[in-house]
């Protein structure tokens, strides 16, 4: 009983270690970096209109699409 805990705590920690590395490059690609401040995301603000000109170009497509049917 002892020895399958051994090996079930060994396979966890490798499984670990593992993770971290994945974890620590996927950080380096985002552009993570110690001792640097973290950048904040603007938000991009749509209006109304934007909003009315994409539903009415779907509208428009719909009915180029469903023209040809019987």
């Amino acid at each position: 009983m002892r020895l399958f805990f051994i090996q079930l705590l060994f396979k966890s920690i490798l499984a670990a270690l593992k993770w971290s590395e994945n974890l620590a490059e996927a950080m380096t690609s985002h552009g993570f970096a110690e001792n640097k401040p973290r950048t904040h995301y603007s938000v991009i603000k749509i209006s109304w209109w934007n909003y009315l000109v994409a539903v009415i170009a779907l509208a428009i497509f719909q009915m180029f699409l469903f023209a040809g049917l019987p």
